[in-house]
């Protein structure tokens, strides 16, 4: 399994887009001991195989400048269950969006994070994709 990591430094946002489903995980890790506040965005396009109706769907989380990775990932299944999502956390470190409750398939994830220095954002990719 190959991974896309980005590193923060302070002004800097990082995005990453996949175009083929949904990302075999997710991890927002600090890096260092004091990183900057940072703000999460999570979208994802996905298809109902039976209405055959396509959708949108978005996630967002402030990341204080003090938290964890396992915090990130605790809270992003929070929300994302609250809001139609159907994800777990393979490690208690990472988050993994699987479909959305209502049955549609993710087609396509996005991931963008904003903010100061001190973030690593790191994405784990299919195998085969």
């Amino acid at each position: 399994m190959g991974r896309v990591a980005v590193q923060m430094s302070g002004g800097i946002s990082a995005s990453v887009t996949l175009c083929e489903g949904p990302p075999a995980s997710l991890r927002i890790a600090p890096v260092g001991a004091e990183p900057d506040g940072a703000a999460l965005a999570v979208g994802a396009s996905h298809y109902h195989p039976h209405t055959r109706i396509s959708g949108y769907s978005g996630l967002s989380l402030d990341v204080g400048p003090r938290v964890t990775s396992a915090w990130v990932s605790d809270q992003l299944t929070r929300s994302g269950l609250a809001q139609g999502w159907l994800c777990e956390r393979p490690t208690p470190d990472t988050w993994r969006p699987n479909q959305m409750l209502d049955g549609s398939r993710i087609t396509g994830c996005s991931f963008q994070l904003y903010g100061g220095a001190g973030w690593r954002l790191e994405v784990g990719l299919q195998p085969g994709v």
